[in-house]
């Protein structure tokens, strides 16, 4: 429950390692998201105006490259991806089960 490096409560390192890996993912998906952009259109885009924008903010270029060239499915994917991960990093922790764990409230509930 602790580590030498903080006196906070912390969730076992398995639920740490899980978190981590989670985010890990998550950041290459990002990636992935911004190469099929610019292999699509670079002449509108280009990486470094891609990289500094949000996730979210990276919908209106998914919907006006990939989702132009193929259908809706990404755009809807990407997004779902998204809400989950900012699930994630807007958590708060509580203790359940004599374990430290996060928990989140759905937006707007």
């Amino acid at each position: 429950m602790y580590e030498e490096y903080s006196r906070q409560a912390l969730p076992s390192k398995k639920y740490r390692e899980l978190l981590g890996s989670a985010i890990c993912v998550f950041n290459s998906n990002n990636q992935f998201i911004i190469e099929n952009i610019l292999r699509i259109d670079s002449s509108t885009y280009n990486w470094y105006e891609l990289i500094d924008k949000t996730s979210g903010d990276l919908s209106q270029p998914v919907k006006e490259t990939i989702t132009r060239k193929s259908d809706t499915k990404i755009a809807s994917l990407f997004s779902n991806v998204i809400s989950k991960r900012n699930r994630i990093v807007h958590s708060f922790q509580i203790t359940e089960n004599g374990e430290q764990v996060l928990r989140t409230k759905k937006k707007k509930s």
